[in-house]
């Protein structure tokens, strides 16, 4: 059976699960069954979100590296449940922040600067800001600090009620 709703049901709401055969992939995620949450095909589950076929993301990964001079560069990446990468522009908060995710009373020397995406704000001055994703759902920013801080990195997304946060920066995160 293909992966959705069962249309021979087609009308009636219904949660169900359907064995899949082996092979069968959404978004590079391996499905074994499907949880299909079925109300007049409006939403569907295979293990991640999808409304209307579309994938939608449920998290936040983060890679952090060196990039230059005191500079650290971090790629924000919206994925779905199995960590795959979601494609699409989202709108993001970005902000430097504690283990706990508020903002930062630290400031770096010289701030957080968008390198892939498009700054739409700038909440608080090197510290917070307004991003959207390219259209492959990634964002990357800059933190230029000679100080070489331990921040954290938390993001915000739209379709998140919950804020991500990446691990600490260390002085090897910079250049």
């Amino acid at each position: 059976m293909p992966l959705g709703p069962d249309t021979s049901q087609s009308g009636q709401a219904k949660i169900y699960t359907k064995q899949q055969p082996q092979g069968t992939t959404l978004n590079g995620n391996a499905i074994t069954t499907e949880q299909v949450c079925d109300a007049g095909s409006v939403v569907q589950g295979y293990g991640l979100q999808t409304l209307n076929g579309q994938v939608l993301p449920a998290k936040i990964g983060f890679t952090i590296a060196p990039n230059g001079a005191n500079t650290s560069k971090v790629s924000i990446q919206v994925q779905d449940n199995g960590g795959q990468p979601v494609a699409g522009a989202f709108e993001l908060d970005i902000v430097l922040a504690k283990a706990d995710g508020t903002i930062t009373n630290l400031t770096p020397s010289t701030g957080l600067s968008v390198v892939t995406g498009t700054s739409f704000q700038t909440y608080v001055a090197g510290k917070a800001l307004y991003v959207q994703t390219n259209a492959n759902g990634l964002a990357e920013v800059n933190i230029l600090d000679t100080g070489k801080q331990g921040f954290f990195v938390m993001v915000q997304a739209g379709a998140q009620p919950f804020p991500s946060i990446s691990r600490q920066l260390v002085a090897g995160d910079y250049a």
